[in-house]
C-alpha cells in the first residue's frame, strides 16, 4: 500500500536543554504523537504488512523448496539398481532334481554396480521395492516334464515361475519367473535358481533365452 501523506513538521530541541525545556520537549513530543496518531498507526500497521507478507512468502518459497527436492529425490530413486545379465551364449551345467543357483557370468545392465557374477547374488543398497524377472530355457525330460525357474531371497525360495512345454519330450522348454520383492537395503539379497526334472543336466546359455533382470519400483 502506497503512503501519500506530508509529514508533519518536528518540534526544534533546544540544546543544551534544561530541566525545565527537557520537559517541555517531552510534552511537546506528547501533543505531536497524540495529534499525528492516525499516521503513526498508519505506518506501524503497513510495515506490519510488509513483515507479514515476507514472512508468509519466505516460508511458502520453503516449502516448495523442500517438496521440489523430496520430488527430485523420489524420482531418482525410481528405477534405480536396474540389472540385466546372462549366461553369454555359453550353455550351463546343471545337477538333476536340484536347486541349482544360476551364476549368471556377464552383464548388460548394471547401473549401480549391485549384481555380484561371482556369487550370482543381486545386492540393493536403496531398500523399497523390488520387480524381478527370471527366464530359463533347458530340455524337458523323457516323459515331458519341464524345468522350473525359482527366485530365491536370502537363500529362501520365494516365488516360483511358470513353464510352458514343448509338444514332444526332450525338446526345448522355457520358463518364466515374476517377482515383486521388498528389500532393506543392506543384507538382503536374490538370487535365481532352476530345478530341472530327472535327467536333465544342460541350461541353454542363449543371452535372449536365459537372463536375469530387475530394478526397485517403489518404496
Amino acid at each position: 500500500m502506497a503512503i501519500d501523506q506530508t509529514i508533519p513538521e518536528l518540534p526544534t530541541p533546544i540544546v543544551p536543554l534544561s530541566e525545565a525545556d527537557s520537559r517541555l520537549m517531552t510534552t511537546e513530543w506528547r501533543r505531536y504523537l497524540e495529534s499525528n496518531k492516525q499516521f503513526v498507526k498508519l505506518i506501524t500497521d503497513e510495515l506490519a504488512s510488509l513483515l507479514t507478507t515476507d514472512t508468509s512468502t519466505a516460508t511458502t518459497i520453503a516449502s516448495l523448496q523442500a517438496s521440489i527436492a523430496s520430488l527430485q529425490t523420489a524420482v531418482a530413486q525410481l528405477g534405480r539398481g536396474r540389472f540385466k545379465v546372462h549366461l553369454n551364449d555359453v550353455d550351463y551345467g546343471l545337477v538333476a532334481s536340484d536347486f541349482n543357483t544360476i551364476i549368471f557370468t556377464h552383464k548388460d545392465i548394471d547401473t549401480d554396480n549391485w549384481y555380484n557374477t561371482a556369487n550370482g547374488r543381486y545386492t540393493p543398497k536403496e531398500a523399497g521395492l523390488y520387480l524381478f524377472v527370471l527366464n530359463i530355457f533347458a530340455d524337458t525330460d523323457a516323459t515331458g516334464i519341464p524345468p522350473n525357474a525359482i527366485i530365491f531371497k536370502n537363500g529362501v525360495d520365494v516365488q516360483y515361475g511358470t513353464f510352458y512345454v514343448e509338444p514332444t519330450a526332450g525338446q526345448l522348454t522355457g520358463a518364466i519367473c515374476l517377482g515383486i520383492l521388498q528389500m532393506n537395503g543392506t543384507a538382503d539379497y536374490v538370487t535365481a535358481s532352476v530345478f530341472p526334472s530327472t535327467g536333465v543336466t544342460i541350461l541353454s546359455g542363449l543371452k535372449n533365452s536365459t537372463n536375469f533382470a530387475g530394478w526397485r519400483i517403489g518404496a
